[in-house]
């Protein structure tokens, strides 16, 4: 009996230096890395299995994974979706159907293929559908002009189908340059208007910006969202 009480004494004793020593709300990764820095008297021994250099190899996959996200191209295309879809007057206009890109083991939903946006003006349930397309900057072609590459002629061909099935307009909308849920340039351009699947700044500038500090208005005598004039 004798034995064990000081046993029980001794795991108390260590128990209570640990306790002392790990500051409140310490993690594993802090506690290496007070080590490693001998803020700490607790032993090694004590310490998490974590060592000071496996926590910064850790926080380095974290940030890099953070970056990856933010650069993820289905990611930046739902951002700017979000973006164009809230610069509508809820009052005025109904979202139908939001097809986004999502996919399941590399199977696309047919609805995927067409437009992102089916939307009603309530108030003359006048139908157009919108595909959004965000590009962080520009590319240029071999004659030094801007421009970007926005789809394939498939895909074209899949927007005007679509569009003759449900008799409306078909925009595309365009985000260039910012961040997709705040882009620097913002174009509006009938379907009618691309007929190459990569599209020049020159003409967007001239025809097709939109003004992103008022709400977006549809317009169907002239197919398109209300635009600045060039």
């Amino acid at each position: 009996m004798y034995y064990i009480l000081i046993v029980v004494g001794l795991v108390l004793v260590v128990a209570g230096v640990a306790g002392l020593a790990k500051k409140p709300g310490m993690g594993a990764c802090d506690e290496a890395a007070a080590l490693q820095d001998g803020k700490t008297d607790v032993p090694s021994e004590l310490a998490s299995t974590y060592n000071a250099g496996d926590c910064e190899e850790m926080k380095d996959e974290t940030e890099k994974l953070a970056k990856e996200d933010d650069n993820d191209p289905h990611e930046m295309g739902v951002r700017f979706e979000r973006y164009a879809i809230q610069k509508f007057d809820e009052r005025q206009y109904k979202t139908l159907e939001w097809a986004g890109d999502k996919k399941s083991n590399n199977h696309f939903a047919e609805r995927n293929l067409y437009p992102d946006f089916l939307i009603e003006d309530k108030q003359t349930h006048t139908l157009f559908l919108m595909e959004c397309k965000y590009r962080s900057r520009w590319s240029k072609n071999q004659k030094g002009e801007e421009e970007i590459q926005w789809t394939s002629q498939k895909k074209i061909d899949d927007y005007r189908y679509y569009g003759e099935q449900k008799k409306c307009d078909v925009i595309v909308l365009f985000g260039v340059g910012g961040e997709p849920d705040s882009p620097d340039e913002v174009f509006s351009v009938p379907l009618n208007k691309l007929l190459k699947p990569y599209a020049q700044r020159r003409e967007f500038l001239k025809w097709f910006k939109v003004d992103t500090q008022k709400p977006f208005l549809y317009l169907p005598e002239k197919h398109n969202l209300a635009v600045k004039k060039g």
